[in-house]
C-alpha cells in the first residue's frame, strides 16, 4: 500500500509538467498556418480541409479506439497517443503532399484520443487519496505549465521560422522524443488499470450530460476555428502592406502576447473557480462574442495596423479563454456524474470536440470556396450566439445541485 501510494504521488507530481510538455505539438500551434501555407503552399481553403478530414477520420475510427482502450487500460493508451503525436510530427515535417500531410494531422487527431485517459488517470490517483476535489487545480497546473512554455516558443518561433522554416518541426520532433520517456513515470491504481465493462449499467445521457457536451462541442470548436482563421487574416491582412520576414516576426509577436494572457487567464481562473464556478459557462459564452466581434470588425476596418491591433485584441480573448473552456467543461462532467462513467466519458468529450470542430470546419470549408474569411467569423458568430440557450441552461442545472 505504501510503494502504491508513493507511485500515485510521483505520477502526481510529473503529471502537470507532463500535461504542459504534450498538450499539443509544441511549436506547431505557434507557426502551424505559416507552415502549411508558406512551406507546403497550401491555400486557407486547404488548410480548413485538411483539418476537416483529418478529425473526420478520426471520428470514424472513434469505436475501434474504445475498444483498443478497453483492452490495453488507460496508461498503456497515454503511451500510444504520445508515440503517435511523434509520428505526427515526423509526418507533417517530412512529407510534401496534400495527402501526406492529411496522414500526419490524422495521426495527430487519434493520438489526442487516446491521450485523452491522461485526465481520468489524474481523477482516479486524486480519488485514490480521497482529493478529488483538487482535480481542477491539477489541471489548471498542467496548462499553466503549456501556457508558459508556449509563450516562449511564440516568442521566439518567428525567428527560428526565419532561420530555417523547418527548424520549429525539428524542435517539434524532439519534444515529442522527450515526452514519449516522461509518460514512463505515470501511474494508474492496478485495480483501476483496465476500463470497467458494464453490460447492465451504461451510461444514461440525462439532460446534464447532454448539455454539458454540446456546450464544450459548441464553444471550444469555434474557438480551435477561430484561432486558426484568425492567424491567417493577421496573416493576410499584413501581406497587404509587409514582405514575409516582417508578417512572420510581427504574427509570433501578436502570438506570445496572446500566450502571456494565455497564461495569466490560467493563474485567474485557477484563484477564481469557486467563486464564479456556477456562472463560469455563460461567462465564457459571452467573452467569446466580444471576440468575435472584435476580429470582425477590425477585419472590415483592414486600415493597415490599426485593423491589426483590433483583430488581434480579438486574437487576445480566444486564448483567454481556450484553457479555461476545456478544464470547466471535464470538471463539471466528472464531478456530476459517477467515477466508473469516467472513462468513456473523457472519450466521448475528447470525440466531442472533434466533431464539433469537424463539421465547422467543413462549413468553413465550404464558405471559403466563394467567399472570403469575414463569412466565416459571422458565421462562427451565429453560433456563438445560439450557444447562450445552453450555456444558460447549465449556470440553471449546476445552481440547482
Amino acid at each position: 500500500m505504501i510503494g502504491k501510494e508513493k507511485r500515485i504521488k510521483t505520477s502526481l507530481k510529473v503529471y502537470p509538467f507532463y500535461y504542459g510538455l504534450s498538450a499539443d505539438l509544441m511549436f506547431w500551434a505557434a507557426i502551424n498556418t505559416l507552415f502549411l501555407t508558406v512551406v507546403k503552399k497550401f491555400s486557407a481553403q486547404e488548410v480548413n480541409s485538411l483539418v476537416s478530414f483529418s478529425i473526420l477520420i478520426s471520428i470514424v475510427g472513434y469505436f475501434i479506439i474504445l475498444k483498443l482502450i478497453k483492452k490495453i487500460g488507460e496508461l498503456n493508451a497515454v503511451k500510444i497517443g504520445n508515440i503517435m503525436l511523434l509520428l505526427s510530427s515526423v509526418f507533417i515535417t517530412f512529407l510534401k503532399t496534400y495527402n501526406g500531410v492529411l496522414l500526419g494531422l490524422t495521426l495527430y487527431e487519434i493520438a489526442f484520443i487516446f491521450k485523452s485517459m491522461d485526465h481520468v488517470i489524474l481523477r482516479k490517483n486524486l480519488e485514490s487519496l480521497n482529493e478529488k476535489e483538487k482535480f481542477f487545480n491539477y489541471e489548471t497546473k498542467g496548462t499553466l505549465i503549456y501556457s508558459i512554455i508556449t509563450m516562449v516558443i511564440s516568442f521566439v518561433s518567428g525567428f527560428i521560422f526565419n532561420i530555417n522554416n523547418y527548424l520549429p518541426m525539428y524542435i517539434c520532433i524532439f519534444f515529442c522524443v522527450l515526452n514519449c520517456i516522461i509518460s514512463g513515470f505515470l501511474y494508474c491504481p492496478k485495480e483501476d488499470y483496465k476500463l470497467i465493462k458494464q453490460e447492465n449499467n451504461k451510461i444514461k445521457f440525462n439532460k446534464t450530460i447532454i448539455f454539458i457536451l454540446l456546450f464544450y462541442l459548441l464553444i471550444y470548436s469555434v474557438i480551435e476555428n477561430s484561432q486558426t482563421n484568425t492567424q491567417l487574416i493577421l496573416q493576410y491582412n499584413m501581406q497587404d502592406f509587409l514582405n514575409e520576414k516582417n508578417v512572420a516576426l510581427i504574427l509570433s509577436f501578436i502570438v506570445f502576447i496572446s500566450r502571456i494572457i494565455r497564461t495569466l487567464s490560467n493563474m485567474a481562473f485557477n484563484k477564481t473557480y469557486n467563486k464564479v464556478k456556477n456562472n463560469l459557462s455563460i461567462i465564457l459564452n459571452v467573452l467569446l462574442i466580444v471576440s468575435l466581434c472584435l476580429i470582425l470588425l477590425g477585419d472590415f476596418i483592414r486600415n493597415g495596423f490599426i485593423g491589426i491591433v483590433i483583430v488581434s485584441l480579438g486574437f487576445f480573448i480566444l486564448l483567454l479563454l481556450r484553457d479555461p473552456t476545456e478544464n470547466y467543461g471535464r470538471t463539471i462532467l466528472f464531478d456530476n456524474t459517477p467515477r466508473t462513467f469516467h472513462d468513456e466519458l473523457s472519450l466521448y468529450y475528447s470525440v466531442s470536440r472533434k466533431i464539433g470542430k469537424f463539421f465547422i470546419s467543413l462549413i468553413i470549408s465550404i464558405i471559403l470556396f466563394d467567399l472570403d474569411l469575414k463569412y466565416v467569423f459571422i458565421f462562427l458568430l451565429v453560433i456563438t450566439i445560439i450557444t447562450l440557450y445552453i450555456t444558460s441552461n447549465i449556470v440553471k442545472m449546476l445552481k440547482k445541485r
